[in-house]
Parts: C-alpha cells; structure tokens; sequence
C-alpha cells in the first residue's frame, strides 16, 4: 500500500505517476545510448523494474480521477464528495497541475486540470488519467450536448485501458443540475449517451446529475428538514454511494489496471530501445563510410606520396650526376 503523508495536518499526497517516470526514463536511455547502447538497455531493464516495483506498491490503493474541460465545475465536484475544499475552485484557470487528496484510506481523489484550456494542461492531465481506478468525466449541461472535443477526449481515454474497462469504471457527471428541468435535463443525458455509444461502444455507462451549489446549501443549513432538501437534491449523495458500492469492484480490479500500465510501459521500452538501435546502427553505416572515404583518401595520398619520392629519388639522381660534372669541370678548368 502506498504510504501516506506523514504531515497528518494535510490530506494531500504525491503518488507515482508512471507516465512521467517515463517520460523521463525515455530521455536518459536516447541520452545513453548516443554513447553506449549497453548502458542505454540497462537503463530501460532497471527502469522497468522500478515501474513494476512502485505499480505493485499501489495494489491497494484506489484512484478517482476527474476528467473534462475547464469550468465544467470538477474540482467543485470533489470537494462536494469530500465534503470539504481541498481543491481550488475559482471562475478563472485554477487547477493547472494534478492534486491528490485521500478521500479514506487507501482511496484517493485526483484533480486535474481542464482539458481544451491549453496543451500543457492537457498532458498534466492525461499523465495522469492511465492510473485512474475511476474517472468522473465531467460535463456542464450549459453547453447541451458534449462538445466535439470532450467526444475526442473520450476516445483517448478508450486507449489507455484494457477493453471494456471505462464499461464499468467511467462515471458521466452532469453538474448545475439546478439550472434545469429535469425533461431538459434527460434530453441532454440521452444525447450523451448516444455519444457515448457511438464513439466508444459503451452501452451501460453511468450518469449523474448534481449540484454543488445545492451540496454547499445543505453544509450550511441549520434546519434539518431543509439541509436533507438541499442535500438530497444535490445528487452528491447519490454518487458517493455509488462510488462506496464500487470500492471493492475496482479494488479486485486493480491487478488488471496496473498489469495494463506496465504492459504499455514495456510497450514503449520496447519501441524505444529498437528506435535508439537503429540510430546506432545508422550512425555506423555513416561512421563506416567516413572510414571507407578515409582509406580511399589515405590510398590516394600513399600513391602521391609514392609518385613524389620517385621523383625525389630522379631528382636527387639527376642532382649527383650534375654535381659529378661540376667536379670533373673544376678538375679540367685547374689543370689547364
């Protein structure tokens, strides 16, 4: 089980986050193996370990994850299910990096940031999003229907798991259910639905209307009768025992889920270390034809050096005949 914070004061923790391992991993094994492509295979065999040792630390523990774009209301979302604000709730960009709070033991709640708000924000979402146990995809009814971007979303997410897994570990939240009828309400949920349907396959996903604008009024009302109103309304109720009911599903589930991560991570080691080789092999290719230019060139230079020393040798042929000469003419020119 993954070891809480010892600060008891404060209920956030970090957690392992094998995707940003990875990230990291896939720089120091192409750094490696520009120099030695053995270091570079020891660096991904003992960074795969590492991510199978930190996966295994965290068979007990349950990841709930929100997902969606900015302003939809999903750090307002958590905080209703933990019942206190532990996640930065504001109508500008708040949440621009994963949080993760406890929300009981071995459970943990993660905020993420909006999605569509920029492409940083979009992958410190989706670095995390591949741990989830349970992603809360949630989606404003004040837009209507989702937008085509959440549908794509959709279908990235449908690519990090196993098959079937969002089938039962998705849950399709609609927030400021106060703002509508519940008939304008249903329409938009059965468009959603056939989305949902049509773009991942998923016929049993379930949905939740709530309000955190109605959970906050029945946390601050004095009078029981309207408190059990309110919070009855708000449908947050209603979600958490859905997710309580859940707990155990997913818990026995989690072998599965991290056996996944570990599976794609070898996946990626894989497709690197054969990506690095062939940069290595290329870069000997190259290397072996400097060295064939080399010889080339260096048999060229012999053949000259070989053609000047013959010459220097008729040169210096030519040099002793004439030095003969001048000495036989020194010779005749002092005897007469």
């Amino acid at each position: 089980m993954v070891k809480n914070n010892k600060k008891m004061e404060s209920s956030s923790t970090d957690q392992f986050n094998a995707e940003v391992y990875m990230q990291g991993l896939m720089l120091r094994v192409k750094n490696s193996a520009n120099t030695n492509l053995d270091v570079a295979l020891r660096t991904l065999e003992e960074g795969i370990h590492y991510i199978s040792d930190e996966l295994a630390k965290e068979k007990e523990t349950v990841f709930i994850v929100n997902a969606g774009r900015m302003n939809h209301g999903k750090s307002s979302l958590l905080n209703s299910i933990l019942g206190r604000n532990e996640f930065k709730v504001n109508d500008i960009r708040e949440t621009v990096t994963n949080k993760t709070v406890e929300f009981k033991p071995g459970v943990y709640l993660i905020d993420t940031p909006g999605l569509s708000a920029n492409s940083n924000d979009d992958s410190e979402a989706f670095n995390i999003y591949a741990k989830a146990n349970c992603i809360l995809f949630v989606h404003s009814p004040r837009i209507g229907e989702l937008h085509s971007e959440e549908v794509s979303y959709l279908r990235r997410l449908k690519e990090l798991f196993p098959k079937d897994f969002l089938s039962s570990h998705m849950v399709l939240v609609l927030t400021f259910k106060e703002e509508f009828e519940e008939g304008d309400l249903e329409i938009i949920r059965n468009k959603i639905l056939e989305a949902v349907r049509e773009n991942l396959g998923i016929d049993n996903v379930r949905v939740f209307a709530v309000s955190n604008s109605r959970y906050l009024k029945s946390c601050s009302e004095s009078n029981e009768a309207k408190k059990e109103k309110f919070l009855k309304a708000s449908g947050i109720d209603e979600l958490k025992n859905y997710i309580n009911e859940q707990l155990p599903s997913w818990m026995n589930g989690n072998m599965t889920l991290k056996q996944n991560i570990l599976d794609n991570c070898r996946k990626r080691c894989a497709e690197v270390f054969k990506d690095v080789s062939l940069n290595a092999d290329n870069r000997i290719k190259k290397l072996s034809a400097k060295l064939s230019d080399v010889k080339e060139n260096e048999t060229k230079v012999l053949d000259v050096i070989n053609q000047l020393d013959k010459k220097l040798s008729k040169l210096k042929s030519m040099r002793s005949r004439l030095e003969n000469k001048r000495t036989k003419w020194q010779t005749e020119r002092n005897n007469y």
